[in-house]
C-alpha cells in the first residue's frame, strides 16, 4: 500500500512539474506572439478609397444618380519615404486615397501604379514618419509553419488571425513566376492587403484575397476538346491566397519605375497534368499543361491552339506546370516571334506565335475622366499601342504578299 501511494505521489509530481512546463511555454508564446504583432502593426495602415461617378439629368429631375463606391483594406510600409504597398483591388481606379496609421494618424495617399496581373498597387503619403516592416528576402516557411495575418478586419486596425501556410504553389526561387502562398487562416473583410507574417517578425506576402470552388463540377474527355466543364456558383473556401514577399517586391519596383507593368499575352487558360489526364491521353509519361480555353483574337488562337492541346515547350524552355508556362510567357518580349511546342492527339507539333501585349480591361478602356490615370501611363499606353499597331500592319502587308 505505501508503495502505491509513494508512485502516485511521484506521478502527481511529474504531471504538476509538466503542467508548470506547459503553462511557462505558452506563455513564453503568448509574450513572443504580442512582440511580433506589436512590432509590425507600426508598419501597417488601413486603406479607403472612395470612387465616384455621376449622371447627367435634367434639373429638377430626382432620378439624377451619384453612385459612392468605398474600398477598404489594408496596406504595408516598405519604404522610408513613405511608400506603402497594397492590392490594386482594395485601390481601385481611385488616384487618391485615404490613409490611417495604427497610431490614428491621418495622411493622402497617391496612387503611384497599380499591375492587375498581380493585383498589386503602390501608394505614396507625404511624411517620413511611417516605419517600414520587414520584408523577408527568402522563404524560409515550409506548409505547416505558423502564420500570422495582420488586417482591418470590418475596419478594427489591427485584427489579427492565427493560421498555418497550406502550401505554395509555383516555386519561390523565382520571383516573376506564378507563386502564391495557400493559408489556412480566416480572412475577414478589410484583411485584403494587410500581411502574412512569420513568427520570425517578418513579411513574408501580402494578402490577396480568399479561394473559391464552384459548387459543382464534372469532367469531360480531353479528346472532345474540353477537359473540365464547371457549374453552379462560385463558393467561399476557408483558404486564402497570399503573394510571396519576393514576387511583391519584384512587381513594386516595375511600377516604381515604369507606372505599370507591361507583360507578355499567349491568351490560353491552362491546367497541370493530373496522373488521371495523362491516362486519358494514354501517354503516362507525358509533362506538360492542358490548354483549357484559349482566348478570342488571341496570339494562341491566331496559331490554331484548341482547348485539350498539351504545352510543352515555350521559348525552347521545357513547360511542365502553370508556373513555367505564366513565367515564359509573362517575361517575353511583345511582338517577338517565340517557338512554341505541343501535342494534339499523341502528335508533336510545333510553330512560332507572336508575343502579344497584356493590356488589362481598365487600361483598354481607360480615360483620365472616369479612371484618374496619370498622364504618364496614357502616354506610355499609347506608344505602346503604336508599336502594336506597327507590328499589325507589317504583319497584314507579309499576308497579303504571300497571297
Amino acid at each position: 500500500m505505501r508503495n502505491l501511494l509513494v508512485v502516485a505521489l511521484a506521478v502527481t509530481a511529474a504531471l504538476s512539474a509538466a503542467s508548470c512546463s506547459l503553462a511557462q511555454n505558452m506563455l513564453a508564446i503568448d509574450r513572443e506572439m504580442t512582440r511580433v504583432v506589436g512590432e509590425v502593426s507600426e508598419s501597417i495602415v488601413s486603406v479607403s478609397a472612395v470612387s465616384s461617378t455621376s449622371k447627367a439629368a435634367p434639373a429638377k429631375d430626382p432620378s439624377s444618380v451619384r453612385t459612392v463606391a468605398r474600398s477598404v483594406g489594408c496596406g504595408v510600409v516598405f519604404g522610408e519615404s513613405g511608400l506603402i504597398v497594397t492590392t490594386a483591388s482594395v485601390v481601385g481606379y481611385a488616384r487618391y486615397v485615404d490613409v490611417t496609421t495604427t497610431g490614428g494618424a491621418r495622411y493622402k495617399g497617391t496612387v503611384l501604379g497599380i499591375d492587375p496581373t498581380s493585383d498589386v498597387a503602390v501608394i505614396k503619403v507625404e511624411t517620413t514618419d511611417l516605419k517600414p516592416a520587414r520584408f523577408a528576402e527568402r522563404m524560409n516557411l515550409r506548409p505547416g509553419s505558423l502564420i500570422l495575418v495582420i488586417g482591418n478586419a470590418f475596419g478594427a486596425l489591427p485584427s489579427v488571425s492565427l493560421g498555418v501556410l497550406s502550401n505554395v504553389t509555383g516555386s519561390l526561387a523565382r520571383v516573376n513566376d506564378l507563386s502564391m502562398l495557400r493559408l489556412a487562416v480566416p480572412i475577414n473583410p478589410g484583411d485584403i492587403g494587410g500581411p502574412v507574417v512569420s513568427t520570425a517578425g517578418e513579411v513574408v506576402g501580402i494578402v490577396i484575397g480568399r479561394l473559391t470552388f464552384p459548387s459543382r463540377m464534372h469532367s469531360m474527355h480531353v479528346r472532345d476538346g474540353t477537359v473540365y466543364g464547371i457549374s453552379g456558383s462560385m463558393q467561399p473556401s476557408n483558404m486564402s491566397l497570399a503573394i510571396p514577399a519576393a514576387r511583391l517586391m519584384a512587381v513594386v519596383d516595375d511600377i516604381l519605375v515604369k507606372g505599370s507593368t507591361r507583360k507578355g499575352f499567349l491568351g490560353t487558360q491552362v491546367m497541370n497534368l493530373s496522373d488521371e489526364l495523362r491516362r486519358e491521353l494514354d501517354d503516362s509519361g507525358l509533362k506538360g499543361v492542358i490548354v483549357t480555353s484559349v482566348v478570342p483574337g488571341s496570339p494562341a488562337e491566331s496559331i490554331g491552339i484548341v482547348p485539350g492541346d498539351v504545352i510543352t515547350s515555350f521559348g525552347l524552355e521545357p513547360v511542365e506546370s502553370i508556373a513555367d508556362l505564366g513565367d515564359a510567357v509573362g517575361t517575353a518580349v511583345p511582338g517577338d516571334l517565340v517557338d512554341i511546342r505541343y501535342v494534339r492527339g499523341g502528335k508533336n507539333l510545333s510553330t512560332d506565335v507572336r508575343i502579344g501585349w497584356f493590356v488589362p480591361e481598365f487600361v483598354r478602356q481607360a480615360t483620365l475622366v472616369e479612371y484618374m490615370l496619370r498622364p504618364e501611363q496614357v502616354r506610355s499606353r499609347i506608344e505602346d499601342l503604336k508599336t502594336e499597331v506597327g507590328q499589325l500592319e507589317e504583319q497584314l502587308r507579309e499576308l497579303e504578299s504571300d497571297r
